[in-house]
């Protein structure tokens, strides 16, 4: 595993402070194409390292939530894995992008230039991810469920509004769907999002139910998204459904204020 620390000059004139971490090959392609902007500073990976040392850490373990405790002065992290990337905000931990990059140094650019522009906005959107649910999927489907989450937040996240809190950051229990405590106050803006996985009328159908509250638990938005595994374009009509009306409520909200 490879680490950068490069200081990123928005259009706004402020600098963005970006952390690379991850496989070497494709964090130096990454650092190549960087360097080639204007306001792009790269530290010396000596410096890097010595932090590591200091606390005992494992390049190739390197969690998020450490990431953010010894580089505090860090605004994003890019962690790329052999087959994706994912950025986020070094300043509260939400997830910014997460994309499957095919060994493409330009996805994995775009990314980054994504995740930075996230930072710029003032009102983000804020999304909590809860524990999705299963309600009697067959279990020759179960093994499908990750990998349908997974589609959901990249599209969620591919919206330059949408904000998204690792699940690890909050002390959830699905089945009450209410916070018992969590080591941090949460944004009052803040939604939080489940997902319930059901099997259909049809053998082989299992449709899935998105439903988004506030931290007072008033429902937000809900979408239903029917047959997600034989009709998979299904998935992205719904959360595309359901983002537009995210973006709406919210929009309407802050209106108000």
């Amino acid at each position: 595993m490879f680490l950068f620390l490069g200081i990123v000059f928005s259009s706004y004139g402020a600098a963005v402070k970006l952390v690379l971490v991850g496989v070497p090959e494709y964090v130096a392609l990454a650092t190549a194409e960087l360097s080639g902007d204007t306001g792009i500073k790269l530290i010396e990976r000596s410096a890097i390292s010595q932090i590591l040392q200091e606390h005992g850490l494992s390049e190739t373990k390197l969690s998020g939530t450490e990431l953010c405790k010894f580089f505090p002065h860090t605004d994003i992290f890019a962690v790329i894995d052999a087959k994706s990337m994912r950025t986020f905000n070094a300043k509260n931990g939400f997830l910014l992008t997460d994309i499957g990059h095919d060994g493409s140094v330009q996805k994995i650019v775009s990314g980054i230039r994504l995740a930075t522009d996230k930072t710029l906005l003032r009102n983000p959107l804020l999304l909590g991810k809860l524990t999705y649910r299963d309600i009697g999927v067959p279990r020759r489907l179960k093994n499908q469920l990750p990998e349908a989450v997974l589609d959901i937040e990249r599209l969620l996240l591919a919206d330059r509004r949408i904000q998204l809190l690792e699940r690890e950051r909050l002390d959830m229990v699905s089945g009450e769907r209410t916070l018992s405590g969590v080591a941090f106050q949460l944004p009052a803006s803040m939604l939080l999002m489940s997902l319930e996985f059901e099997p259909g009328e049809d053998s082989g159908v299992v449709n899935l139910l998105i439903q988004v509250r506030d931290l007072e638990q008033q429902k937000v938005a809900d979408q239903t998204i029917r047959d997600i595994f034989n009709r998979p374009s299904n998935i992205r009509q719904g959360v595309e459904a359901l983002r537009k009306k995210l973006i709406e409520v919210t929009g309407q909200k802050r209106g108000l204020q």
